[in-house]
């Protein structure tokens, strides 16, 4: 059976990292149809703590829209797991989360299959008036 290994964040999945088959194992890599999970509950949103930087796809770097007044509720990582859509033939397993991690910015494996990551205490960072 595959494993893709992934990170968590308060429940929100960052980004599938490494597929892996067991050994002597074969896979069908013409079946990709992706297995839908049904009867899921609707995300739930919330008001944000503050206003989240909305930065306008086309627009000239660092130029803002308005401002993105609400966010997602986060989720469990074993409530976010059950949103992934994968192949057939895929397993998740959780690899870490918060309080292990802590606003990751950037991750990727070395050849020595070490995960390294780079993490941002600050990010997001706090807006400033306009010529600070």
């Amino acid at each position: 059976m595959k494993r893709i290994y992934h990170l968590l964040r308060s429940g929100a999945v960052l980004i599938p990292m490494m597929a892996s088959m067991a050994h002597g194992q074969s896979f069908d890599y013409t079946n990709t149809q992706l297995e839908i999970r049904d009867n899921l509950p609707p995300f739930e949103y919330m008001e944000a703590p503050d206003r989240l930087p909305n930065y306008t796809p086309g627009a000239a770097w660092g130029t803002q829209g308005e401002p993105i007044r609400k966010m997602q509720k986060p989720l469990s990582p074993e409530e976010s797991m059950k949103h992934l859509v994968s192949f057939p033939g895929f397993q998740f397993d959780l690899y870490a989360n918060e309080p292990d991690i802590i606003k990751p910015l950037w991750l990727a494996f070395d050849h020595r299959g070490r995960l390294w990551i780079a993490e941002s205490v600050d990010y997001p960072n706090e807006l400033q008036p306009e010529g600070q």
